[in-house]
């Protein structure tokens, strides 16, 4: 049985920011699905969720230190992964916007 499966989500994420590879992997088996369910349900586009999901999850790896100890990895996955989706649905308006004019 793997260890990191009954580890509580506060554990895994102090693991996870001493960069323990495997805290990071029960971390993304736990949400990553979750989480592109709800950005495809937003975009309706599954390669560009399937691309921002894990643009998120490279993020969480590369800038584990920032992440604050008190809020669960759960509402900030959920919450980082609907700031990317809003930022490229913008970038979307944005090229459009320029290539109309």
């Amino acid at each position: 049985m793997n260890k990191y499966k009954v580890l509580t989500d506060s554990n895994l994420v102090s693991l996870l920011k001493q960069r323990d590879r495997n805290a990071f992997a029960e971390i993304y088996d736990r949400y990553s699905m979750m989480i592109y369910y709800k950005v495809n349900q937003m975009l309706r586009d599954e390669h560009a969720a399937k691309d921002l999901v894990q643009d998120l999850f490279t993020s969480i790896w590369e800038k584990s230190d920032l992440i604050r100890d008190n809020v669960g990895i759960s509402s900030y996955l959920y919450v980082a992964s609907r700031n990317r989706v809003l930022n490229y649905i913008q970038r979307g308006k944005l090229k459009a916007t320029i290539w109309l004019k």
